[in-house]
């Protein structure tokens, strides 16, 4: 304990000091650990060690990484020899630059997270002494209210507080570096896994550390040029987030990110040649190098190289079996319109057999009915003229008789001589004798006065006919 307690800085003997203080951990070594592989800051470093104990995020929900993030078991990793070409040289660099950065840390090149360059050389005498307790009591307030804020953010988390979040930091972002940044999805991290999933594209991650004092470097000289920013924008998908924030946070530990500035290329989805054991691979990572935008943009290019056929592969079998999908979709909604027309053909044939059925039945019902009335009327008239036989007509000379003139449909006349006390049947009768049409489809009447005879049963003297009259035949 004691050797590595000398190897660390003031700075880092007080961020060490807080973090047992405010966690209870006496184990100095396990402290100095996570400290250093969360880049010495302690409000990360915290959490850390919370959700390590507790099994729980600080809201008290049970700790969960927002997608399962593996590595390709075949993948070519171009950070590997990246990183250890860049760990020589910074380490190199390192030694030159600062004695009081323990060998074990030199590789990040860098004073701790958060601590202020002109504060990482060791204070000498009281006043150095004073002048660093003071700061160091100012730094870490900051980080406890940092360390603080997401634990208020995730307790009343939700979906919209996270695209809230998403968008304050890019609003911020851009209000300190300008627009001239990649085109960052401006949603939840999730989604745009999921977009990149879906358009078979890489996702670029950027995590951002306000606490990091390359940062501002970082973004100004090399995320934000128009070269990255085309580059990235032509080839990947990219979303950034604020490791300050309660969503950002937990997409760093789920990166499991030790070190800023932090970028990670991502493979979302399963491909066919790469075996993975998560639904997100992580292709390369980016952590703690201040690379140029021709260094950044070569190591994207290395990504495309390696892995960016295979990715087209897929994009073009989803597109192939998409496009045989709605083939048959569209063969099937063809032969469904086929089906269908030949159904409704089906029908309106039905249709018009049963209306030409239906007119027939009609037609002869109808006949059947005239051929009925028609074999009733020659019933009828036939007895009509038996009748009109077998009766004897008055003479002239009889006193008692009288002469009805008859006019009949067709306009013809007819005149007969019948008994005073004769019925209106009797004249029907001699009516029907002489005329197709029957007397119970027509009517009697005389004109000069206007008068409608419809009781047959009442005699012609009753009715008036006597000893002459003219009677008109019509059709009711």
């Amino acid at each position: 304990h004691a050797s590595r307690m000398a190897t660390l800085s003031d700075t880092q003997t007080e961020i060490l000091a807080h973090f047992q203080s405010v966690t209870g951990c006496d184990d100095v070594s396990q402290s100095i650990g996570i400290l250093h592989r969360n880049g010495w800051v302690l409000e990360a470093a915290v959490h850390v060690y919370e959700a390590g104990q507790n099994g729980t995020r600080g809201d008290g929900s049970h700790a969960s990484s927002p997608i399962l993030i593996s590595s390709p078991s075949s993948a070519y990793s171009p950070s590997s020899s990246h990183s250890s070409s860049s760990s020589s040289s910074s380490s190199s660099s390192s030694s030159s630059s600062s004695s009081n950065i323990p060998p074990s840390l030199s590789h990040y090149d860098r004073p701790p997270s958060g601590v202020n360059p002109a504060h990482a050389q060791v204070p000498q005498g009281w006043l150095g002494y004073g002048a660093s307790l003071i700061y160091n009591i100012f730094n870490y307030g900051a980080s406890m209210v940092n360390y603080v804020l997401p634990f208020q953010n995730r307790r009343a988390g939700s979906d919209d507080r996270v695209e809230h979040e998403t968008t304050r930091f890019l609003h911020a972002f851009e209000g300190e570096f300008g627009h001239a940044h990649p085109r960052f999805i401006d949603a939840p991290f999730n989604t745009a896994v999921e977009r990149a999933k879906k358009d078979f594209r890489f996702l670029v991650v950027y995590l951002h550390s306000d606490l990091h004092y390359n940062t501002p470097s970082f973004c100004t000289n090399t995320l934000c040029t128009e070269t990255v920013r085309d580059f990235i924008d032509d080839n990947f998908l990219s979303w950034a987030g604020n490791i300050q924030g309660s969503h950002g946070y937990q997409v760093n530990n789920t990166l499991r990110a030790a070190s800023y500035p932090f970028i990670a290329v991502l493979l979302c989805g399963s491909i066919p040649g790469v075996q993975t054991n998560g639904p997100v691979s992580v292709l390369d990572r980016i952590e703690g190098d201040m690379l140029s935008g021709e260094e950044l943009i070569t190591r994207l290019g290395t990504i495309l190289e390696t892995w960016g056929q295979l990715l087209v592969n897929a994009r073009l079998d989803k597109e192939e079996r998409d496009l045989d999908r709605r083939l048959r979709e569209e063969q099937d909604e063809a032969f469904q319109e086929s089906l269908r027309a030949d159904q409704e053909k089906e029908r309106l044939v039905e249709e018009e057999r049963i209306r030409v059925c239906e007119e027939t039945d009609r037609m002869d019902r109808e006949e059947q009915e005239r051929l009925r009335l028609e074999e009733e009327r020659m019933q009828v008239r036939e007895q009509s003229i038996r009748r009109m036989n077998q009766d004897v007509e008055p003479l002239e000379t009889e006193k008692d008789a009288t002469k009805i003139a008859i006019r009949l449909l067709d306009g013809s006349k007819v005149q007969r001589r019948f008994y005073n006390d004769d019925t209106l049947s009797k004249v029907c009768d001699f009516i029907n004798s002489k005329q197709e049409l029957p007397m119970d489809m027509c009517q009697l009447s005389t004109n000069f006065p206007k008068r409608m005879y419809t009781d047959m049963a009442v005699s012609l003297k009753e009715a008036g006919l006597t000893p002459q009259a003219l009677l008109f035949v019509s059709e009711k």
